[in-house]
């Protein structure tokens, strides 16, 4: 297939025929707004799907961080990014209507969470001192592409509308997932690359339909079916980590029915000492994993050791760099061979580490202290502004929010998929553009209240008549 793609006499009359479908379909959409705006739709829903890391073709082959991989040939390369040129184009029609506020709102974010936008700025710099500029390029641009095109999601959809396609793309994975278990010798990977994975994905997408369940009777029995799914291929990845995700969302629920009725500033404090307690509960867990995993998951323990390995990186790799770090992605370089900055992370037992088993700890490996306080300053204004709109929403998804940063935040310390180009990253772009932008208005709300006359008012300034 791929010889008659690129043979010389095939590859211009597929070009061809190619050009003049995009054509047609771009003279449609031109002509019809809802049909583009439907497109749209359905553009975001693949993209959410294949953020999940998908693997299965076609979603693996397009997954942006495929651009950024060692090795990636520029005929692949290029037929990727033509296939993204050839969806922008189709959007065009549309993206000319929704692109037109781009810069207020990007100045709002940017008045709003200035730390998210410094810690992006410095990600796409950090080619400038690391040690492979042309590669970390590639992944910083890849980070910030994907970026852009959450912040887009964000600002174009509402909590309710994103609550609806995280749902159904949700559902769309374990269904998928049921049926193409792909079974390793750890346990059920389904169309996901690990087990662990798609455990880590199911705690989200069961803990949207618990919620979605309860506050919705009429479709109880559609979630609890969808639920049924989830839990089958919860027991069958074998991820322990992933349980103790899902009972951490869970009781999030819970906390979250008592949290609402506090002002929003004792919401706050509330959410930061649960997410305390809960990242001192999951690090005790990880140190303590024999007992628990052996005695209470039933699970079989295979575990080397987190906190060794997290104070090696600290002694002999973080403080080395510690301001800036070796720069985005850079440090765990198996293909540089002797060269590798993590050559010689390896315990007396012959373990390897291929990474630092904690998100945090790899921004500090990537981006030194500084793009750790700039991300941990970013998370904690997202925070108060999720509590905030908690706080004054009485919607259903007004927990959304909150429950994506605690997806963000929770598995992160045991896994090193917070500044990658995934679902996570991906939720919480879309979380602080849409929460920048949810209260701006209710700021505006509020003002327009102050502002206006009460009825009293009216008849004490309305002048007698003659």
């Amino acid at each position: 297939m791929k010889d008659i793609l690129f043979d010389p006499l095939f590859l211009p009359i597929i070009l061809a025929i190619g050009l003049i479908y995009l054509g047609v379909i771009f003279t449609l959409t031109s002509h019809n707004k809802k049909l583009v705006s439907n497109l749209e739709k359905v553009a975001v829903i693949l993209f959410i799907f294949t953020m999940y890391g998908v693997d299965q073709e076609p979603f693996a082959r397009l997954h942006p961080q495929t651009l950024s991989e060692y090795g990636k040939t520029l005929p692949s390369a290029a037929v990727q990014l033509a296939v993204y040129a050839a969806l922008l184009f189709i959007l065009l029609p549309r993206l000319r209507y929704t692109l037109k506020d781009i810069f207020p709102t990007l100045s709002l974010v940017i008045l709003n969470n200035p730390f998210l936008c410094f810690l992006l700025l410095m990600v796409g710099l950090s080619f400038l001192w690391s040690e492979t500029p042309i590669e970390t390029l590639k992944l910083s641009l890849v980070l910030i592409g994907t970026s852009t095109i959450s912040a887009y999601i964000g600002k174009q959809y509402n909590w309710q509308e994103l609550d609806f396609i995280l749902r159904w793309v949700g559902a769309a994975i374990v269904l998928l997932s049921l049926v193409n278990r792909n079974p390793v010798a750890k346990g059920w990977c389904g169309i996901l690359g690990h087990p662990n994975q798609l455990g880590a994905a199911i705690s989200l997408i069961a803990t949207l339909w618990i919620w979605h369940g309860t506050h919705h009777p009429k479709q109880r029995w559609l979630a609890l079916g969808i639920l049924g799914v989830c839990f089958v291929l919860l027991q069958n990845t074998n991820s322990a980590g992933a349980k103790v995700q899902l009972f951490v969302l869970i009781s999030l629920l819970i906390y979250l029915r008592f949290v609402k009725s506090l002002s929003s500033q004792w919401a706050f404090v509330a959410v930061v000492l649960f997410l305390l307690l809960v990242s001192i509960a999951a690090i005790l867990i990880t140190e303590n994993m024999e007992a628990i995993v052996v005695d209470t998951l039933g699970k079989d323990l295979t575990f080397t050791g987190r906190r060794p390995l997290w104070e090696l990186l600290w002694h002999r790799k973080i403080k080395s760099h510690l301001w800036l770090g070796y720069g985005y992605a850079s440090f765990w370089q198996r293909w540089r061979g002797l060269d590798n900055p993590a050559q010689d992370v390896v315990f007396g037992n012959g373990w390897r580490a291929l990474h630092a088993h904690n998100g945090f700890m790899e921004i500090l490996l990537a981006l030194g202290l500084v793009g750790f306080i700039l991300f941990v300053l970013s998370l904690l204004t997202t925070l108060a502004r999720a509590v905030m709109y908690m706080s004054q929403t009485k919607r259903p998804e007004s927990i959304l929010p909150l429950v994506l940063l605690t997806y963000l935040l929770v598995p992160n310390l045991s896994l090193s998929r917070l500044l990658e180009t995934g679902d996570t990253w991906c939720y919480y772009i879309l979380a602080v553009i849409r929460l920048s932008l949810d209260t701006r208005e209710m700021n505006f709300s509020e003002n327009k209240k102050i502002e206006a006359p009460t009825p009293h008012e009216l008849v004490e300034t309305e002048e007698p008549s003659s």
